[in-house]
């Protein structure tokens, strides 16, 4: 019961911290297509932005990242798991595919993936293997949840993922 408490103290805390140091230029203003996002557009994705950066970083409070760096599956299922965040945001602000290759690339680039243009590259092939796509549900379950007030620790999901992902890497993406 304690841990639960900590965790949801220390997500609230993350995300005090991401309001207030809000940033209004999270997103590259020249994404894919330079006239493709509109202004509206662009602020919705700047909300986007600043909501997947909170539950990314409430999501890494409990992980360990020698475990999550540890192995290809661990790793690339984190990126999934950040995407499917992203792709459930991008889908209730209603935004279309273009923002949210911008949106997942801004995500990943926080996650701290090395070569985030390439990645996003790949989202569509990894969302059809069934590791991917698994990997995308449990994250936009987890921010649905989470943002919505009915599970305040649901980051902590990135958590066991990770864990189980270590513990049988041949489940993971092939």
């Amino acid at each position: 019961m304690s841990l639960v408490l900590l965790l949801a103290v220390g997500v609230a805390v993350v995300l005090l911290v991401v309001i207030l140091r809000r940033k209004r230029s999270l997103l590259p203003l020249a994404p894919i297509s330079e006239n493709a996002v509109t202004d509206s557009q662009r602020e919705r994705l700047r909300v986007v932005a600043d909501q997947s950066h909170a539950f990314i970083a409430a999501s890494m409070l409990m992980v360990d990242k020698s475990v999550l760096n540890s192995g290809t599956t661990q790793k690339v299922g984190a990126c999934m798991y950040v995407v499917g965040a992203v792709d459930y945001l991008c889908q209730h602000y209603k935004l279309d595919d273009n923002s949210f290759l911008v949106a997942a690339r801004e995500a990943l680039t926080s996650f701290g993936v090395k070569d985030p243009d390439g990645f996003a590259q790949r989202i569509p092939r990894m969302a059809d293997d069934s590791f991917g796509k698994a990997a995308m549900i449990e994250g936009g379950k987890a921010i649905q949840s989470w943002l919505s007030g009915s599970d305040s620790v649901a980051p902590i999901r990135l958590f066991e993922l990770v864990q189980g992902w270590a513990a049988k890497p041949e489940r993971g993406f092939n």
